[in-house]
């Protein structure tokens, strides 16, 4: 299982928060520098408190994580709160601009973030001179849906540890694409042990005692802020982690003749 979540990362570099969207999108489908370039340009930033609306303002157009960590989520008559995805940057905070639907979640800063916007209005011009930059975000919908149907099995069926350990996983693997993983395995995890409760449907002394268990074990290190994965093939273990759902699948196009032909993405 560990064969294909490797340990060692060939290419680290911190990235620049206003690359980081086309990064992620190149996971998906490779894009060249004019296209990368173009993405930048008609991207507004701004920048959020903890704990503020994500998409404030701005929930027609697209809206974008830069830097800092963000969540979807969903309150309960009572109080209760169901954290539904986190969001890293580089990711698209929601999808309805696909569509047209209305977000049917809130979405909230959970550190001090950047946010980028693009009018649906340039989007839409932007895609239609480079069909690889839509092609690419409905691949990145792919993904996060997938991500969501993941969710629905952490919930129903992992234990504790597995639920925690898994996250783990999941984070390294998406924040390595947008170049915030160093080679030793550290990054930035700026959420309390309340948020990740609400992530994973534990209680905060469950995550609490799992965390420290991983400490024990030898497999995680927390400080102020920061996660280091020591033993990153034990989590996988740990987790049952296989990161094919954050994989799109080979790319169909049709060759001259017609005939649809299968091509591998970039995907690291």
């Amino acid at each position: 299982m560990s064969s294909n979540f490797p340990v060692v990362m060939p290419h680290f570099h911190r990235s620049e928060p206003l690359d980081r969207l086309a990064m992620r999108l190149s996971s998906f489908v490779q894009l060249d520098q004019r296209e990368a370039r173009d993405l930048r340009r008609v991207m507004a930033v701004g920048v959020l408190e903890a704990h503020e609306d994500v998409l404030k303002g701005a929930a027609s157009d697209v809206v974008v994580l830069l830097s800092g960590m963000a969540c979807r989520y969903k309150s309960m008559s009572d109080g209760r709160r169901q954290i539904t995805g986190l969001i890293a940057p580089g990711d698209i905070c929601h999808y309805g601009f696909l569509t047209g639907n209305s977000v049917t979640s809130q979405s909230i800063s959970l550190a001090v973030s950047q946010v980028g916007r693009i009018s649906i209005a340039d989007f839409t011009v932007l895609c239609e001179q480079h069909p690889q930059v839509m092609r690419a975000t409905l691949r990145a919908a792919a993904i996060d849906a997938a991500m969501a149907e993941e969710r629905i099995v952490t919930l129903g069926q992992r234990a504790s540890p597995e639920r925690v350990a898994h996250l783990f996983c999941e984070l390294i693997y998406r924040l390595r694409v947008v170049g915030l993983v160093s080679p030793d395995n550290d990054f930035d995890f700026p959420i309390t042990q309340a948020e990740i409760a609400d992530t994973l449907g534990i209680s905060t002394v469950h995550v609490n005692r799992t965390l420290q268990a991983l400490r024990r074990e030898g497999l995680i290190a927390m400080r102020q802020g920061k996660v280091t994965i020591n033993d990153l093939p034990g989590l996988v273990d740990v987790a049952g982690f296989s990161p094919a759902y954050l994989k799109p699948g080979p790319e169909i196009e049709p060759d001259k003749s017609g005939i649809v032909q299968q091509r591998q993405s970039g995907y690291p």
